[in-house]
């Protein structure tokens, strides 16, 4: 893995530590020029990347900590895209992470196989900047509404509990 892969982004400064409210994303690209424009793109639009050159280094990257949104090539030597959504998603703490492939195969049936694997988008190259941040975009819109979902559903759990528990344990 080349310098450049191992290196996190924030639009402010270059720590690894991004406030909350910044999103967090992960780019695996093998392809350094289109990943140093990807990164670029999303910095500039106030994004938090970390980046990976292979998906067996996307991987390792997870266990530093959990973007918001995962961005990753098709196509890679190591271990490509699909075996990277398989590997995050057979892992709870994962599962739920909005996953977006990056590919120049615009093919109808690599499309179809990429969502039926459970990739929430799927953005071909060349890259247009304003349609990967629309995409980047629509996966954080979509991981909110997941988020603001399980916590109703955890605070009406946590209600029916207590009505449901006898007074002694209030």
């Amino acid at each position: 893995m080349s310098d450049m892969a191992d290196r996190v982004h924030t639009p402010a400064d270059t720590t690894d530590l991004a406030p909350r409210n910044v999103p967090r994303v992960l780019v695996i690209e093998d392809d350094d020029v289109m990943r140093t424009e990807i990164v670029c793109t999303l910095v500039a639009d106030g994004v938090h990347v970390t980046e990976a050159a292979n998906g067996r280094a996307g991987l390792w990257r997870l266990w530093d900590g959990r973007p918001d949104v995962i961005l990753c090539d098709l196509m890679m030597p190591v271990m490509d895209g699909l075996e990277v959504l398989d590997a995050i998603r057979n892992r709870p703490e994962w599962a739920t992470i909005p996953f977006v492939f990056l590919t120049s195969c615009d093919d109808r049936a690599s499309m179809r196989r990429a969502m039926e694997t459970g990739a929430h988008d799927y953005v071909t190259k060349p890259l247009v900047p304003r349609e990967l941040v629309s995409a980047l975009r629509a996966a954080l819109d979509k991981r909110g509404r997941f988020d603001a979902e399980a916590a109703q559903r955890l605070d009406q759990f946590r209600y029916t509990l207590t009505l449901a528990l006898p007074h002694e344990f209030r």
